[in-house]
């Protein structure tokens, strides 16, 4: 269950995948793909390039006279890579004054308005804020490597001031939005659930060896505002999901799990998956 450091790309290549084929990799054979890298790139800003002769070769190599261009023929399409760079936005305000004021002895000064900042007397841009999180909670790129990255780009910031920035944008700004996100969640009719157990160090009180579950709510696939919530809880008791859930009143998809009938008012739906295994596990094991 380890990460490959060394050989993903020799075990991840697949013949099927859309470009290049193992077969054209070792022979460059060259293949229509019938629209295939169409999709692939139709979302994606374009850019026209076209190569001209120079100048100075503008000339017929037969008779020696000036070349005039006809037309053009498409040759290929690639997706070029525009590798992130930082850049310092300085913030300044203009302050105002109002000369009938001071013709009359007062002073009245104004001044423009400035967006807030994500996080008080810090560097931290909402970019770099959004960019911190998509890459630890969507891509689970560690906060170290991302540390590193930083550093690569220019900015040599450590890995806690990371950390604080995301705790105090949750605090100050998303934990309103994932209020919202629970309302919205609670209105529909159906709802999924379940309890991964998830590992906390350093947690006050606790051992590191305690295990602790992230409670994980989903609207289902067809939902017309999707939610996904993740509730941190240092356990597993059904207490927890009524916490949660102790004002919703639809269908709950879960497993068999005890601990939801603590909920009162709620139509409990059990999980075909789950239902599956048994059988599975019932197969004698040489077939």
């Amino acid at each position: 269950g380890q990460l490959s450091l060394f050989d993903e790309v020799e075990t991840t290549a697949d013949e099927n995948a859309p470009e290049p084929t193992m077969e054209q990799v070792k022979t460059y054979a060259r293949r229509k793909y019938n629209g295939q890298r169409e999709a692939l790139v139709k979302d994606l800003p374009t850019e026209k390039i076209v190569a001209r002769l120079a100048k100075e070769d503008q000339v017929c190599s037969d008779c020696g006279s000036q070349l005039f261009p006809v037309g053009e023929e498409f040759v290929r399409r690639e997706v070029q890579f525009i590798p992130a760079r930082l850049k310092v936005i300085e913030y300044y305000r203009e302050t105002y004054e109002c000369r009938n004021c001071k013709k009359n002895g007062r002073k009245h000064f104004e001044k423009s308005p400035l967006p807030y900042p994500p996080v008080q007397h810090s560097l931290a841009s909402p970019s770099t804020i959004a960019w911190a999180i998509h890459q630890k909670y969507e891509l689970a790129v560690p906060m170290y490597r991302q540390e590193l990255e930083w550093k690569s780009l220019g900015l040599e910031i450590s890995r806690k001031t990371l950390c604080n920035w995301v705790i105090v944008t949750y605090r100050d700004w998303l934990s309103f939005v994932v209020k919202l996100l629970t309302k919205k969640l609670l209105e529909q009719n159906y709802i999924h659930a379940d309890e991964t157990p998830v590992q906390v160090l350093n947690e006050p009180g606790r051992k590191n060896t305690t295990m602790s579950y992230m409670w994980v709510y989903a609207s289902i696939k067809d939902a017309e505002h999707p939610v996904r919530l993740f509730d941190y809880r240092p356990g597993r008791k059904g207490d927890f999901a009524v916490d949660l859930l102790k004002d919703y009143h639809g269908y709950i998809h879960t497993d068999a799990y005890k601990g939801y009938n603590k909920l009162s008012d709620v139509k409990r739906c059990f999980c075909w998956v789950h239902l599956r295994r048994c059988f599975y596990d019932a197969l004698p094991k040489d077939l």
